[in-house]
């Protein structure tokens, strides 16, 4: 196995570890929006707060899962190994 599989395989399974614990943050958020409230400025700017988490969360995942070789480099993590055959 060459070094930049090994960091592919590392990095999409990052990626997918990240987006199953993002699961229990957006469920707890979700239950953060006071649906009895009269002030609907609350419950508008949580449920802003909630969108723009889902999409920092998929921004990572399509970074990680699906550009990971981007992600490799730009941060040159295949340089300097020896390759060994």
């Amino acid at each position: 196995m060459s070094i930049k599989t090994f960091w592919t395989i590392l990095i999409k399974i990052l990626g997918i570890w990240l987006i199953l614990a993002s699961l229990s943050v957006l469920s707890s958020a979700f239950w953060l929006i006071p649906w009895d409230t009269p002030f609907a400025e609350y419950i508008l700017a949580i449920i802003v707060i909630i969108v723009l988490t889902l999409a920092i969360y998929g921004i990572i995942l399509w970074l990680f899962v699906f550009k990971s070789s981007c992600i490799i480099d730009k941060l040159r993590l295949d340089k300097g190994f020896t390759e060994e055959k």
